[in-house]
């Protein structure tokens, strides 16, 4: 199943994106969406752009701090390039821009092994700060809109993500997790020789049986990394009230949260369709319309194809470009 996955996972992903698009565009009122394509603020959307273009600079900051907890120098202006680079790559799909951003940051002296360990690290502080903001924004303005069985959902999902965590974080500080790690990977290869996700476990354990995260670094980071993310819900606000939308700013920061977290799913082309689909249902719980909702997916992703763009002019422009094998 599996093998075919990996062989098909073009088209399949393909087929659902569109199936998704074809049931969502079946409950939209196009006049309507016409006329909620007219009423944008232009001006609130070009900055909410430019605050995410801003974002580049602030996560390539968490992403410099990361590689010196392992001694490797990179500056910023270089991350900030390898990172707009990425992003054109990520058109070809998330893994190819993450494969891109790895050779790079590991760069002519091939510190491969302490780019994966960073890249790591930033990922999981990523996830960390989606969480949090996620737990702050929902107590604050989501608990009053769900249903009970939704609120059973969230909450379970909620405990589950935490004990995750708490379990990477034992790994991350203390040898003693890494060991444990090793011997519950042993147990499951006693029912399996092989497998994408155990391998891909196993070269997590290799690379943190080596490698140790300071840990005032990481706080530090993970501040950098937390702001990070509040200037990406201050962007996504922005382009919500271009809307007319009115809906709290907490509301904002645990529905785009929850749906950045579902964007990270590897079964879609950069979220699309999944991103709508979890705005439609989110926003809704606050009275806003399907068509506004869509749209507001829509301009998001647009800003995304406004990255790649000038990732690809980067690229062109960048000392990186056509010296470096890509994979």
């Amino acid at each position: 199943m599996l093998l075919f996955f990996r062989k098909y996972k073009v088209l399949l992903k393909l087929f659902l994106v569109c199936s998704i698009l074809i049931f969502i565009f079946s409950r939209v009122d196009i006049h309507l969406l016409i006329e909620t394509i007219r009423s944008i603020n232009l001006g609130l959307y070009l900055l909410a752009m430019s605050v995410l273009l801003l974002s580049k600079i602030v996560v390539s900051l968490q992403l410099k701090l990361v590689l010196l907890s392992v001694n490797v120098k990179r500056r910023l202006k270089e991350l900030l390039i390898i990172n707009f680079s990425a992003s054109f790559y990520s058109f070809a799909g998330d893994l190819f821009g993450g494969v891109v951003r790895f050779n790079r940051i590991s760069g002519k002296d091939n510190r491969r092994g302490e780019s994966l360990f960073s890249i790591l690290i930033q990922r999981y502080q990523l996830l960390l700060a989606l969480y949090f903001s996620f737990l702050i924004g929902f107590f604050y303005s989501g608990i009053t809109v769900l249903t009970s069985r939704e609120l059973v959902v969230i909450i379970g999902f909620g405990l589950t993500s935490a004990v995750l965590f708490l379990i990477f974080l034992i790994v991350l500080f203390n040898q003693s997790g890494v060991n444990f790690s090793e011997r519950l990977l042993t147990f499951f290869r006693r029912f399996t020789d092989s497998g994408f996700f155990l391998n891909k476990v196993e070269d997590l354990i290799r690379v943190m049986k080596v490698f140790r995260m300071n840990f005032l670094i990481f706080i530090k980071s993970f501040i950098v990394g937390f702001i990070n993310q509040i200037i990406g819900f201050f962007a996504a606000w922005l382009v919500v009230v271009s809307l007319g939308i009115e809906i709290p700013f907490f509301a904002v920061i645990w529905v785009f949260s929850l749906t950045a977290l579902a964007h990270l799913l590897p079964i879609s082309f950069y979220g699309l369709g999944i991103r709508e689909g979890m705005l439609i249902w989110l926003l809704g719980k606050y009275g806003v319309a399907v068509e506004a909702s869509l749209l507001v997916g829509f301009l998001l992703f647009f800003i995304m194809i406004v990255h790649g763009v000038v990732g690809g002019l980067v690229e062109l422009l960048s000392p990186f470009a056509n010296r470096e094998k890509i994979v």
